[in-house]
């Protein structure tokens, strides 16, 4: 069983009505206190999986280390300011600094399965 704090590092999401899992690890944990900031970071990735077929995967690590992770007290998981959670929706933007690639081809507001 994994304890509350490394629960908190670790994020796992099933898009809702699919069979796509998208998710990130974050070895620093989210600090309210530094809402509206970057934290630094080189260990923490996104990544997605895609119709149970691991060729269909990605897998981004961070490359901009001062971009990986994005605190915000109104936020859960936020991963650059490029794929974060917010209640019951997930969110992809098109622009990533901080990560290697795009975990998502389509962009925008999805919801997601508790």
């Amino acid at each position: 069983m994994l304890s509350p704090v490394t629960f908190h590092l670790i994020t796992n999401l099933l898009r809702h009505n699919t069979d796509e899992i998208l998710g990130g690890y974050n070895p620093i944990g989210w600090n309210s206190n530094f809402s509206g900031q970057y934290s630094e970071t080189n260990e923490s990735f996104i990544f997605s999986l895609k119709n149970g077929n691991i060729k269909n995967s990605i897998l981004s690590r961070v490359k901009v280390s001062s971009k990986a992770i994005y605190n915000y007290s109104g936020y859960g998981s936020d991963f650059g300011n490029y794929f974060y959670t917010h209640g019951n929706q997930s969110f992809c933007i098109n622009y990533n600094e901080g990560y290697e690639k795009l975990i998502r081809k389509t962009t925008g507001k999805f919801s997601i399965d508790n």
